[in-house]
């Protein structure tokens, strides 16, 4: 044997060794580690209060199911009318389905006018799946696409926006990446999670209910880099949550946010429509002054730092759903800029907030929306259509400037990225 085969055996003697010793390490049974703490429910509900969450039920709201195509059953709570023409899918963070939701769906609903629609996702809550668990790596996303594209088809005439708290503000990321979603009309991601970079934690957050396996994340991701996919079932994410103490497997958690080589600004970018992200400045999960970083190089991002707010008790607040409902709809309420007109001007048809559309014109408009329509999301198109039915209604024809800019210009970047595709 020459020194060239010793060495050859020599290194793969070790390379051997560091592979038996990662699969040691990563497959290693281990309990969770909030066990040994010993918390009651009621003390992990009392302790889930003290940082904002509210579990009343105050809002009335009916639960629907969305039939996936794999025969997943996923159930959703609904808050506000069916004549709303802005519907917001809801989705929830790590361990956070169910009661917990209805007082922020409520208030959401209520301060944007819009429909909510909070849902549980697959393996959570009232959803059937394995709990906290997926067959393969982005089941999450595609059971929103399939949500959303049913949602366009009952409700054509509806804006569609996607919102998600912390992993589901994560979430929002990866559906914004899938190469085939259906287009919405914008993003609301609260206290969202990018995973490494800016935003994450300084230090450590020492009441954390959540704690991630980083050595088996890391062998795992290793084991996928070699093509082995046996062990994603295994659990990386524990969850302080008594009694079951849950934890996430690792292909559950890793479909909660951009996986390497994909960031969380990759799918910033992606974002077709407006994007805002809000969250509070005393969020010890997620460090939030990094969110300006990652969304400086972005001008269709708007971020939003409120002050005296932690990583849930934002959601429980109505002035956050205010300062949302203000983004969705930056203009005055129609009826306000009327009167506010009529103080103004000295004719109909002269104020700067709304402008008078003539029969040649809306005829002209029509032609336009027809086009439009062939390309941009028809959601969008009917949405157009339904705002200038309501400015003729009573014999009216005034038109609200700030809505119909938003409109056309979701509808115009529909219309862009759909022509994209055949570039």
């Amino acid at each position: 044997m020459n020194w060239m085969t010793a060495t050859l055996a020599g290194v793969s003697g070790l390379l051997v060794l560091a592979i038996a010793v990662t699969a040691a390490v990563t497959l290693w049974p281990r309990p969770n580690p909030f066990r040994a703490q010993g918390l009651s429910a009621a003390q992990y509900r009392a302790i889930e209060i003290s940082n904002g969450v509210v579990f009343e039920q105050t809002f009335p709201a009916r639960t629907v199911r969305f039939e996936t195509s794999d025969g997943t059953s996923i159930a959703a709570r609904v808050f506000g009318p069916d004549t709303a023409t802005d519907l917001i899918v809801l989705v929830h963070g790590i361990g956070a389905a169910g009661e917990r939701w209805n007082n922020p769906a409520g208030l959401l609903a209520r301060a944007a006018q819009a429909q909510v629609i909070a849902v549980d996702l697959r393996g959570h809550n009232l959803s059937s799946g394995a709990r906290y668990d997926l067959d393969r790596f982005g089941q999450y996303e595609d059971d929103l696409a399939e949500i959303v594209s049913e949602l366009a088809k009952t409700r054509p005439y509806a804006r569609i926006w996607l919102a998600g708290h912390s992993m589901g503000g994560g979430i929002a990321l990866r559906y914004a990446l899938k190469p085939d979603r259906p287009i919405l009309s914008g993003y609301l991601l609260f206290a969202p999670y990018f995973g490494p970079g800016p935003t994450e934690p300084k230090a450590p957050d020492p009441v954390s209910p959540l704690h991630i396996d980083r050595f088996r994340v890391s062998g795992l991701i290793l084991f996928n880099m070699l093509g082995i996919e046996a062990f994603n079932h295994l659990p990386v994410a524990y969850l302080n949550a008594p009694p079951d103490y849950s934890a996430y497997t690792f292909r559950a958690i890793a479909s909660g946010l951009p996986m390497p080589p994909q960031t969380a600004a990759d799918g910033l970018a992606a974002m077709k429509g407006k994007v805002l992200v809000i969250a509070g400045d005393r969020d010890t999960a997620i460090h939030t002054p990094g969110f300006r970083q990652v969304a400086a190089p972005f001008p269709h991002v708007q971020v939003e730092i409120l002050p005296g707010h932690g990583h849930d008790s934002l959601l429980n607040d109505p002035a956050t759903h205010d300062r949302v409902a203000a983004f969705m709809r930056p203009q005055t309420p129609l009826s306000e800029q009327r009167e506010r007109q009529t103080r103004t001007t000295d004719g109909p048809g002269r104020g700067t907030s709304h402008c008078r559309i003539g029969a040649t014109a809306g005829r002209s408009v029509g032609v336009f929306l027809e086009h439009l329509g062939n390309v941009a999301a028809p959601g969008t198109v009917v949405a157009l259509q339904e705002h200038i039915r309501r400015a003729h209604a009573g014999g009216e024809a005034f038109l609200d400037r700030g809505q119909m800019h938003a409109l056309v210009e979701v509808a115009v970047a529909e219309a862009v990225a759909a022509l994209e595709t055949f570039l």
